[in-house]
């Protein structure tokens, strides 16, 4: 190993952040999982709940946490969003998605 000055290099998401691709189930249960093996969940951005978030917009979902090197850790899955719900930009709660796609889905169908 070497030694360097990178890790003081400031935060920025392209230099010192790493996502992992999971299914929609695991990371609807990632807080109990990191919870068990005692890593701190932390808040994305300007946002005060560390709890994982739907991008309607961007059809992925995320949740985020650190390593011991302060690193950023990102649990992610993609999103089936029917377009009527492709213009929400808001970040939404899993249970706040399930309750507005199935009606969404039920108003197709219909």
């Amino acid at each position: 190993m070497w030694e360097g000055n990178e890790y003081q290099t400031p935060y920025h998401p392209s230099l010192r952040h790493i996502a992992f691709r999971v299914s929609y189930e695991n990371l609807k249960e990632s807080l109990k999982w990191l919870d068990s093996i005692q890593v701190k969940v932390v808040p994305f951005g300007s946002r005060k709940s560390i709890e994982p978030f739907i991008r309607p917009y961007s059809e992925n979902t995320s949740v985020y946490f650190e390593d011991p090197d302060g690193n950023s850790l990102e649990m992610m899955c993609y999103v089936e969003v029917p377009n009527a719900l492709k213009h929400i930009t808001d970040k939404l709660s899993f249970e706040d998605w399930e309750e507005l796609a199935k009606s969404t889905l039920k108003k197709e169908k219909a």
